[in-house]
């Protein structure tokens, strides 16, 4: 049996990844959220070069900040996805920012 090795996102990893959404998503407008997994948020952001996906995933063992595919129809969304949803609706990201060593 495989098992699944997860790379760590370490800061260095987390620098690299800001910098490339910088480029990618800025300036851009929140546009809908899902929850598909306890721990894990996808988030589409609408930029003047399309639609773009990230994953924030907070869980212990492999935490990260990742672009993804568009998830699949849910039924039904969580109540984290709404209060998400409900709090940046009609708002638009301009800055990522990363303070220090902070992950």
């Amino acid at each position: 049996m495989h098992s699944i090795v997860l790379q760590p996102m370490d800061l260095t990893s987390l620098r690299a990844v800001t910098s490339e959404f910088k480029a990618r998503v800025l300036p851009s407008r929140f546009e809908k959220a899902y929850q598909s997994k306890p721990h894990t948020l996808q988030i589409g952001l609408r930029s003047l070069s399309g639609m773009t996906w990230i994953e924030f995933c907070w869980d212990n063992i492999a935490p990260r900040l990742v672009q993804t595919k568009q998830p699949s129809k849910m039924n039904g969304s969580s109540t984290l996805a709404k209060i998400i949803e409900h709090s940046l609706k009609n708002l638009t990201l301009v800055n990522l920012k990363q303070e220090g060593f902070e992950r």
